[in-house]
């Protein structure tokens, strides 16, 4: 997969077939005009993991940036670029992106809970919150203790902070 592609997009007269390269990104079918498979963007998934477990943060965001574009309706890209713009401080991309993964997934508590951290990155305490909680509440509905630990220690230390003002 050429992610250099995708960082330089552009014949040198900006177009491709069917239109620019903007259009491409904007109708959705970027992965199309590119001629990218599916193992293609898996490896690119890969790729990017990779560079966020060794500390390569930038590295990752600019994958998960690529690979979102490529099929923006792909949860794990969502969650991939939402977790990594966490770890980057980048809250307000953590927050876009897990918006995107409630959109396609609304029953599921990692969405809320990657929103509720960056809304608590952001500063905004009430829509961490609301968020947090929520995402709590659909953990217990499904089980998944991990999610329900994440977020109650996350409302815990918002409740602290919110003590302290």
């Amino acid at each position: 997969m050429s992610m250099t592609m995708v960082a330089e997009p552009r014949d040198r007269d900006g177009t491709i077939e069917g239109g620019s390269w903007e259009d491409a990104i904007l109708r959705g079918d970027l992965r199309q005009t590119l001629g990218l498979k599916t193992q293609d963007l898996v490896f690119g998934l890969r790729i990017a993991h990779a560079h966020q477990e060794r500390g390569d943060l930038a590295g990752a965001l600019r994958l998960f940036g690529a690979l979102v574009l490529c099929d923006p309706t792909d949860p794990q890209f969502q969650h991939g670029l939402a977790q990594c713009g966490l770890a980057a401080g980048h809250f307000a991309l953590a927050v876009q992106a897990a918006s995107a993964m409630i959109a396609s997934d609304p029953r599921s508590p990692a969405g809320f809970l990657i929103s509720g951290l960056g809304c608590a990155g952001l500063g905004e305490r009430e829509a961490a919150r609301e968020d947090l909680d929520h995402a709590a509440q659909l953990a217990r509905e499904m089980g998944d203790v991990t999610v329900l630990k994440s977020a109650e220690r996350a409302l815990a230390a918002l409740a602290d902070r919110t003590a302290l003002d």
